[in-house]
């Protein structure tokens, strides 16, 4: 089983119909939504923060109306607001819970649908029909439960930006050209037609294309960024350099050695993305535990309501 790299949720790769391929890699999706999100995470965010702007502000209206400010038609805006929040911000768990059903991957938003859409429906009834129900409006449950859960989705969200932003400075660290001598004479090629054996030429202030060998010269290296050394390295013939380390005052010639994906610094940025896209052991095992808790709640429910 595969995992939605947003949500978490567990999906079956040979029944998804949501993937996305990045970086030769496949990943599947329990919904539309965490598709969108995945694949334009800045735009997701700018969405949630417009939903956050409309849904935090109705939903304090909510509890004052309903708490605090005693209005003769206070019930009725209560209603108009509840329905901004309810149908607005929180439409996307109605297109999750759709996709949900339709990929017969249970989540947790369809009982977050399920749920506050029972609080509103039934309020509007109480409304609509008085003296036939009694009298109990959840207007405010049914708009905070939204709003607070998409708080914490916002949360989350701008904690994986800066997560990819840590990712888009490691990438930064490398140079866009290098430096290469070949048949004794030094060319500049882009760093992604850098092979391994390359003879590169790395000038003082310059980095380093590639993790690689010094084979002629003496410098000091700044390795900072990468290995937290506080000062720069004394670096001269048999030395193991670093793509993205920056050279010091001399002249260094650097056989390639790791290139591309294979650098240490390719590899940091593997590990931080394998971070951000797995879950720990308790979080797998509250995904398959709410895969059965979702479908039982719900029967236990209608039957509840049945008898």
């Amino acid at each position: 089983m595969a995992t939605d790299p947003v949500c978490g949720m567990s999906v079956d790769e040979r029944t998804a119909e949501l993937k996305l391929v990045r970086d030769n890699r496949s990943y599947f999706f329990c919904s539309t939504h965490c598709l969108a999100e995945f694949a334009q995470p800045e735009r997701a965010l700018r969405g949630l923060r417009r939903k956050l702007v409309v849904a935090w502000p109705f939903s304090i209206a909510i509890l004052l109306l309903t708490y605090a400010i005693r209005l003769p038609e206070g019930a009725w805006l209560s209603l108009a607001l509840a329905s901004v929040v309810q149908f607005y911000p929180g439409f996307q768990f109605y297109v999750s819970t759709r996709d949900a059903l339709t990929s017969r991957n249970w989540n947790m938003d369809i009982l977050i649908a399920v749920g506050t859409t029972a609080a509103f429906g039934y309020s509007v009834l109480v409304l609509l029909l008085p003296n036939r129900l009694p009298s109990a409006l959840y207007f405010d449950a049914s708009a905070l439960i939204v709003t607070l859960i998409l708080t914490g989705n916002y949360l989350e969200h701008l904690t994986r930006e800066r997560a990819r932003g840590a990712l888009r400075k490691l990438d930064e660290l490398l140079p866009a050209t290098a430096s290469i001598l070949r048949e004794g004479r030094e060319i500049e090629l882009l760093i992604s037609e850098v092979r391994p054996n390359d003879l590169c030429r790395v000038r003082p202030g310059g980095r380093f294309p590639t993790d690689g060998v010094v084979v002629e010269g003496h410098s000091s290296v700044d390795e900072a960024l990468l290995t937290g050394e506080s000062l720069p390295v004394e670096k001269g013939p048999g030395d193991t350099v670093i793509a993205g380390g920056v050279n010091g005052g001399g002249l260094l010639s650097v056989r390639a050695t790791n290139v591309g994906e294979d650098t240490v610094l390719a590899q940091i940025g593997h590990l931080v993305t394998e971070a951000e896209t797995s879950r720990v052991p308790l979080q797998q095992l509250a995904d398959r535990i709410a895969a059965t808790f979702v479908p039982v709640v719900l029967i236990l429910a209608v039957a509840s309501a049945i008898g």
